[in-house]
């Protein structure tokens, strides 16, 4: 399959992670950093829920976490605010985060 990326100016380029996806939850890719994943501190599932949290990025972060997971997220929060949840097909879905310093991430499936 041929894949387009629009937007990308002269020169510049663009940074893609490319994995399989296998069963389970996965994290698939972030734009919070270029390390795309080393950036997480822990990530665990109890009680039907998703908890993730980031090492102290020293800024503040802006940007995106997608996940092949099993089933729909119900609901998602950052550091107690509401996240915004979009599937993208075939079981990814990208939460959109913002946060100072530690991002504390809660799913709830």
């Amino acid at each position: 399959p041929q894949m387009l990326f629009s937007g990308i100016p002269a020169h510049g380029c663009k940074l893609l992670r490319v994995c399989e996806v296998g069963d389970g939850l996965q994290l698939v890719g972030d734009s919070l950093h270029i390390s795309q994943g080393a950036e997480l501190d822990s990530m665990r599932i109890a009680d039907k829920k998703l908890m993730i949290e980031t090492i102290d990025m020293g800024r503040r972060v802006e940007g995106k976490l997608w996940f092949a997971l099993q089933e729909t997220p119900k609901k998602a929060m950052c550091n107690g605010e509401t996240v915004m949840v979009t599937e993208t097909g075939e079981g990814i879905y990208g939460l959109h985060v913002k946060f100072s310093g530690v991002g504390k991430v809660e799913v709830e499936l």
